[in-house]
């Protein structure tokens, strides 16, 4: 490992990596510049129950048994990690393949080769203890990002946002949900997630949307797909599927009928 600007960077040639995660046990999840899935650790693989060649080489746009705003989130982190060189840190709360819930901390830390270039992102999990007793509040009086119990309010939103993406959703109705003002829901995304809502909600759509044509076997409407996922034209819609992805929905629908 290199330490460098108090951040963690580490290197490790593929042919080590087998050798060197084998006998620890955490959840450990290594990117390419991609963000595809280059290794996972038999923990992880265990947690999900999926098997190693069904998550390799696949982007990470969703996590097995993990919910959409969960994996926003975490998709979000490994984004910034690229972008930065800066190690990342985020509590996440999840359900195993047995459907137990845990929360697990992970520390995602950027790769380096040997020149310094950042060529993916290393994940290491590892299940937290869980807490008992009451949340502390979040209220539109507390500076926001001072409370622990604002960062499980946002978690809530987006738990929100991610169940009912296809509607129409205004700022007044997370207010309704959450009891903050607009204006302070704004503050706490976007100094807790650096992100905003509407942000969060169309990265939402664009997940389930592409879910959907890489799901497609007869063909669909990407008309019928943009409002299906919430869209409100069309354009719209392709617009921003392309500058997410790099390419069409059109182009995503004709690969998965080839």
């Amino acid at each position: 490992m290199i330490n460098k600007s108090r951040n963690t960077y580490v290197l490790f040639p593929d042919n080590y990596i087998e050798h060197i995660f084998a006998n620890l046990d955490h959840y450990i999840v290594r990117y390419n510049m991609e963000m595809q899935r280059t290794y996972v650790s038999s923990k992880w693989l265990k947690a999900v129950g999926r098997a190693r060649e069904d998550v390799l080489g696949v982007p990470i746009d969703t996590i097995p048994n993990v919910s959409s705003s969960v994996s926003v989130r975490y998709l979000n982190t490994v984004k910034q990690v690229l972008s930065t060189g800066s190690q990342n840190q985020l509590d996440l709360a999840w359900k195993n393949a047995k459907g137990e819930g845990a929360i697990s901390r992970y520390v995602l830390s950027p790769e380096l080769d040997g020149s310094g270039n950042i060529t993916g992102v290393l994940s290491i999990g590892f299940d937290l203890p869980s807490s008992s007793g009451p949340l502390p509040v979040c209220s539109n009086q507390e500076p926001p990002a001072s409370s622990p119990a604002c960062a499980d309010l946002i978690q809530t939103i987006e738990q929100y946002l991610s169940e009912n993406c296809d509607k129409h959703i205004h700022l007044k109705d997370l207010s309704a949900l959450s009891g903050l003002s607009a204006r302070t829901i704004q503050e706490l995304f976007l100094k807790i997630r650096g992100y905003s809502p509407s942000q969060f909600l169309r990265e939402c759509r664009l997940l389930k949307a592409h879910k959907i044509l890489q799901e497609s076997h007869s063909g669909a409407s990407i008309v019928a797909v943009a409002l299906d996922c919430g869209f409100a034209t069309h354009a719209h819609f392709s617009d921003s599927y392309r500058r997410r992805f790099g390419v069409t929905p059109l182009e995503t629908l004709k690969k998965q009928l080839r």
